[in-house]
């Protein structure tokens, strides 16, 4: 029923809100030099990553430890629009793994 989909619908929302909080409480924690975007829609976020640390190389370690991250670079076209930045998504993984996956990576 219509009221069971739009109570479905709040409770993801409230999840995935969660779940975003927990991506950038756990980055400012570790100290990552990066720039979060995209917090505020969609089921993953934009980690801009600084100028010391590759994104393409992180993407990699990530694929050894399980970990799915995807450089933004895969989905330019042009080397112009390149930047030095991972798609983190965070709909599957829980709070927990969220945290494990990326202390992993970054620590």
């Amino acid at each position: 029923d219509r009221w069971e989909f739009e109570r479905h619908v709040q409770r993801r929302r409230r999840i995935y809100a969660r779940k975003r909080k927990r991506v950038a409480e756990v980055l400012r924690g570790l100290a990552v030099d990066a720039r979060l975007s995209g917090l505020d829609s969609g089921l993953s976020v934009l980690v801009e990553l600084g100028p010391e640390t590759n994104a393409e190389r992180v993407a990699k370690h990530a694929e050894r430890l399980g970990i799915g991250v995807v450089p933004l670079n895969r989905y330019c076209e042009s080397v112009e629009t390149r930047r030095n930045a991972l798609v983190v998504g965070y709909a599957e993984p829980s709070l927990d793994e969220i945290e494990q996956g990326l202390t992993e990576l970054f620590a």
